[in-house]
C-alpha cells in the first residue's frame, strides 16, 4: 500500500435537533455516541426554556488537527486512560482511510457456526495452520472445533488470523487485545507487529491501528506511530522520535 496522510479533528458533532448540555457534548464526544434517536432534554427545555444547540468552539475532544501517515509496514498505535476519546479518534481516522485502501474492522470479522476452524480459510491446510499458530492458536482440538464453539479470547485470535489471510490492506481494531490475559496479549502484539512489517516487500504489504488502554503492548507492538490520548484535551503524536503535541 502506498503512504496515506489522514488529518482528523477533534470536534464534538451535535445531532440534528438535539438540545446539548456542555456535559452531554463531552460524553459524547469521549464514547462517540449521539444521535436523533438519542435525544437529551434539559433543565431549560423541560421547562419551557430554550437553550442553543450549537457546537461552540469550546466543544472538541483535542484542539488543532491530527495528521497521521500510514503506509505498508506500519503499526499505529492509540492508547491512553480509558473515558480518554480513543475510540473516536481511531474511528476517525478509519474514516479518512476509508476508500484510500481496503480496511478491516476486526470486530466485525464474523465467527462461522457450519463448519471447523481450518475449513474456514481459502489458504492451503499447511499455510492455514501457520497463520493460526502465529496468533496462539496451535493446538489440534481447537483447528476441528466450529469458530462459534471458541472463547472469547480465542474468538478474539481467530479474526486476527483471518485477517492475516484477508486481502485487506489495514487492520481496525478497538480496544485491542482486551479480553487477553496479559501475558497471552504481549505475544499477540509482538506477533502482529511482525507479521505487519514482515509484509512488506512481499506483495502485499500491511498495516494495522490498534487502540488500547494497556500501554504495556507498546514495547511489543512497536508502533511507528503512537497516539497518546489524555483525559484532557491533549493528544501526543509520536513517530520514529518526532514528538508532537496538540492542546
Amino acid at each position: 500500500m502506498e503512504r496515506v496522510k489522514v488529518s482528523v479533528t477533534g470536534e464534538v458533532p451535535a445531532s440534528d435537533g438535539q438540545v446539548l448540555s456542555e456535559r452531554v457534548m463531552v460524553v459524547n464526544g469521549m464514547f462517540g455516541i449521539g444521535g436523533k434517536d438519542e435525544r437529551q432534554k434539559t433543565k431549560d427545555e423541560m421547562s419551557g426554556g430554550t437553550q442553543s444547540s450549537a457546537l461552540s468552539p469550546e466543544h472538541f475532544l483535542w484542539r488543532g488537527v491530527v495528521e497521521v501517515e500510514i503506509s505498508g509496514g506500519d503499526v499505529v498505535l492509540i492508547t491512553g486512560p480509558s473515558g480518554g476519546g480513543k475510540s473516536t479518534l481511531l474511528r476517525r481516522v478509519e474514516a479518512g482511510l476509508d476508500g484510500r485502501v481496503s480496511v478491516l474492522r476486526l470486530s466485525e470479522i464474523g465467527v462461522e457456526a457450519d463448519r471447523a476452524v481450518v475449513d474456514c480459510f481459502a489458504l492451503p491446510l499447511e499455510e492455514t495452520l501457520a497463520v493460526l499458530s502465529r496468533v496462539g492458536l496451535a493446538e489440534a482440538r481447537v483447528w476441528v472445533r466450529r469458530p462459534c464453539e471458541l472463547s472469547e479470547g480465542q474468538q478474539f485470535r481467530y479474526r486476527l488470523a483471518k485477517f492475516m489471510a484477508s486481502e485487506a490492506e489495514v487492520l481496525i481494531a478497538d480496544e485491542f487485545c482486551a479480553v487477553l490475559d496479559r501475558v497471552t496479549a504481549k505475544v499477540v502484539a509482538w506477533n502482529l507487529a511482525k507479521f505487519v512489517r514482515g509484509s512488506v516487500g512481499k506483495g502485499r504489504p500491511r498495516a494495522a491501528v490498534v487502540a488500547t488502554s494497556h500501554e504495556d503492548l507498546s514495547a511489543d507492538l512497536r508502533p511507528g506511530v503512537l497516539i497518546w490520548k489524555g483525559l484532557g484535551a491533549e493528544v501526543r503524536v509520536t513517530r520514529y522520535g518526532d514528538d508532537r503535541v496538540t492542546r
